[in-house]
C-alpha cells in the first residue's frame, strides 16, 4: 500500500472589507493542489494563524457565527481531506485533482455526475463509492484490502477483454450474452474457475447496486450461473508440525519464522492477527494461559487456551512472541522452514508466476514439491483442519471467528454429510453415559 505525502490548510481569502476574510482549505499532494471555500466568513482580528481556527469564545460575521461551529465545519472538512487520502492510499493510487474533487462532493454529500453510463466509470464510481459509505464488520469505513483488489482487478481484466473485442459497453448492455463473451474470453487466456467466478461475482454485485441507484440494469444479472471450482488448499498435519518443531535451525531468522508458523497453526488466527501479538495478548484466565486478541476484521473478541506443543516457545522467549516479522518475509522464510522439514511431496497446487504471454502475474496450475505452496494463510486453515472431528466444531469456529457452520466447512473442504462420523461420536458418548448413570 502506497504512502501519499499530503498537508491540508486552512487559509483566508480577504475581502472587499478588509476586515472580513473567507475561510478556505487548501489541500495539497504531489505536486497538486486543491482549494475549496467552507462557507464562512471570519473577522481577520479573531482569526489564529497558528491553529488555523478562530480564537475561542470568538463570534464572526454580520450574523456574528459562533467560533464552535466555523471550528467544527473546519474540522470536518479536515477528517474529510485524512479519510480520502487514506483511501487513495488503500487502492494504491495518487489522485488527480478531479479524482479528489469527486471524493469530496460525495463527502458533502453533492451528486456527483458521471460522463456516462459507460462500464468502466461506473466501476470507478462503485469503488469511490464504497470506499467512503461502506462500514466494515470491524466497523471501520471503506473497502477491506481485499475486497477493493477485487473490484480493481475486475476492471483490469474488463478492459483487456473490451480492448480485445473493441467494444464500448453501457450498464444497461450487460446482459447474458456480454456474461458468455466475458466468461468465453477469460477461458481462452487460462483463468482458472474460481477467477472465473470470482469476477462474474464482483460484475453482478457492481451492476445490482446500479439497480438499487434506478438505473437501467438488464434482468439477466439474476438468472447468470457463477462458476465454482472445488477449493484446494494445503495444510500442515500434526506429525508435519512435529517434524517442523525437531528440526535443528542455525540460522535466526529461520527458526523465529518456524515458531512464528508453530504458534500460527494451533491457535488459528489470520496473519493479520498472528503476527501483531506482543505480550500483551498473553492472559491468564482462571488459572489457565491463553492468548487474547480482538479480532481485526470481525471485531470479535476471542480468547485462545495455549495448548502444550506452544508452551516451550513463550518459555524461550521469557513469556512473551517471537521478534516481529514482516508478512513477506514470513511468507518467504517458513517455505524455506518446511522445505528443510522434508515437505517435498508432489502435490496439485498453484504458485503465482509471470504469464509469458499478457506479462500479467497469474496463479500457475501444476504439481510442485509442498513446500512450494506453503504460505501464511496456512496457519490458520492447518488449525481448522487438524482440530476438525477431535474437538465440536463450534469451539473451532470461535477460535478462528467463523460465525457460520456452512461457511467454515467450506472453508475446509468439508460438507455437511461429513458431519456424520461427529455426530455419530458424540451420540455414543451420550448413549455410554447414560448407561453409566443408571449403574
Amino acid at each position: 500500500m502506497i504512502s501519499i505525502k499530503y498537508s491540508c490548510s486552512f487559509l483566508l481569502n480577504k475581502t472587499t472589507n478588509k476586515d472580513l476574510a473567507k475561510v478556505r482549505m487548501r489541500a495539497s499532494w504531489n505536486k497538486i493542489k486543491f482549494d475549496i471555500n467552507i462557507g464562512y466568513v471570519v473577522e481577520v482580528s479573531k482569526w489564529e494563524k497558528a491553529s488555523q481556527r478562530c480564537k475561542r469564545n470568538s463570534s464572526h460575521g454580520k450574523n456574528k457565527i459562533p467560533a464552535s461551529i466555523i471550528n467544527s465545519k473546519i474540522q470536518k472538512y479536515e477528517e474529510y481531506a485524512d479519510d480520502i487520502f487514506a483511501a487513495f492510499e488503500r487502492q494504491d493510487h495518487i489522485p488527480s485533482k478531479d479524482d479528489f474533487k469527486k471524493a469530496f462532493d460525495l463527502k458533502l454529500g453533492k451528486e456527483v455526475k458521471e460522463q456516462s453510463d459507460n462500464l468502466l466509470d461506473y466501476i470507478d464510481y462503485y469503488i469511490n463509492y464504497h470506499q467512503y459509505e461502506h462500514i466494515q464488520a470491524n466497523g471501520q469505513r471503506g473497502l477491506a484490502y481485499g475486497t477493493l483488489k477485487k473490484y480493481n482487478t475486475l476492471k483490469s481484466r474488463l478492459v483487456v477483454f473490451l480492448k480485445a473485442s473493441n467494444k464500448q459497453v453501457v450498464i444497461k448492455d450487460v446482459n447474458r450474452v456480454f456474461f458468455k463473451e466475458f466468461d468465453t474470453h477469460l477461458r481462452l487466456n487460462n483463468y482458472a474457475e474460481g477467477t472465473i467466478g470470482s469476477l462474474t461475482k464482483s460484475l453482478k454485485s457492481v451492476l445490482r447496486f446500479a439497480r438499487s441507484e434506478g438505473r437501467a440494469v438488464s434482468s439477466d444479472i439474476d438468472h447468470v450461473r457463477i462458476a465454482h471450482s472445488k477449493t484446494e488448499f494445503v495444510t500442515l498435519s500434526f506429525d508435519e508440525l512435529d517434524a517442523i518443531a525437531e528440526l535443528e535451525l542455525t540460522k535466526q531468522y529461520l527458526d523465529n519464522a518456524r515458531d512464528w508458523l508453530l504458534i500460527g497453526c494451533y491457535c488459528g488466527q489470520r496473519v493479520g492477527d498472528l503476527l501483531n501479538f506482543d505480550k500483551s495478548n498473553l492472559v491468564k484466565h482462571n488459572g489457565i494461559e491463553c492468548i487474547s486478541l480482538n479480532q481485526r476484521k470481525t471485531d470479535k473478541q476471542v480468547l485462545l487456551p495455549i495448548v502444550d506443543e506452544i508452551k516451550p516457545i513463550f518459555k524461550k522467549y521469557d513469556d512473551d512472541f517471537p521478534s516481529k516479522i514482516a508478512d513477506q518475509h514470513f511468507n518467504k522464510f517458513i517455505k524455506e522452514v518446511c522445505k528443510l522439514a522434508g515437505l517435498k511431496q508432489k502435490i496439485e497446487g498453484a504458485i503465482a508466476k509471470v504469464d509469458a504471454t499478457t506479462n500479467e502475474i497469474r496463479k500457475i496450475r501444476g504439481k510442485y514439491e509442498k513446500w512450494e505452496l506453503v504460505s501464511s494463510h496456512i496457519c490458520r486453515r492447518s488449525f481448522a483442519t487438524n482440530y476438525y472431528g477431535l474437538i465440536p466444531t463450534i469451539l473451532i469456529m470461535q477460535a478462528t471467528g467463523h460465525s457460520k457452520e456452512s461457511t467454515f466447512l467450506k472453508y475446509i473442504g468439508k460438507t455437511s454429510t461429513d458431519l456424520i462420523p461427529e455426530m455419530a461420536r458424540e451420540f455414543s458418548r451420550i448413549s455410554l453415559d447414560r448407561k453409566r448413570s443408571k449403574k
